[in-house]
């Protein structure tokens, strides 16, 4: 330790952020359940290189029974924090390039389960490229992409 420092005795990681992989599906799965309801999502630091199949099936309803809630108490997504993360490359599945009026006459679409979107946070990532699928979010007033690496989007 050097000199005129005080060691104040405290775990590498006195505020529990890091998750350990055993415990980060048990907490994936609170966050997606709480955010069904409240219509925020926080996957920050979690160490994840994608957005997990769990987030991207959120809204099926097979998923929301697997744990007890109801469709109708599900309200759509309004706030995404994704920060602190591995992330180089988002999914087209994730944001996908599809206007939400043509979506509605085709009834095979998914849609986009994120268009709710207000806030996006995707800073400490190591994103490359964005997906296209970005300038559908009509209502985002927030975004966050600081990173120390270049972002160029993908045309």
């Amino acid at each position: 330790m050097p000199t005129g420092t005080f060691d104040f005795g405290l775990a590498d990681d006195p505020f529990n952020q890091q998750i350990s992989q055993t415990g980060s599906k048990g907490l994936l799965k609170n966050r997606i359940g709480a955010a069904r309801t409240d219509g925020r999502l926080n996957i920050a630091a979690m160490r994840l290189k994608e957005i997990p199949d769990e987030v991207l099936n959120m809204y099926n309803l097979e998923s929301i029974a697997s744990q007890g809630g109801s469709w109708a108490e599900s309200v759509d997504l309004t706030r995404f924090i994704a920060a602190d993360n591995e992330f180089e490359l988002l999914s087209d599945d994730v944001f996908p390039d599809i206007d939400a009026r043509e979506a509605l006459e085709d009834e095979d679409a998914k849609g986009n389960q994120f268009g709710g979107l207000e806030t996006l946070d995707l800073h400490g990532n190591v994103l490359i490229a964005l997906p296209l699928g970005l300038r559908r979010l009509e209502l985002l007033t927030t975004l966050n992409l600081v990173s120390p690496n270049y972002i160029t989007v993908v045309t």
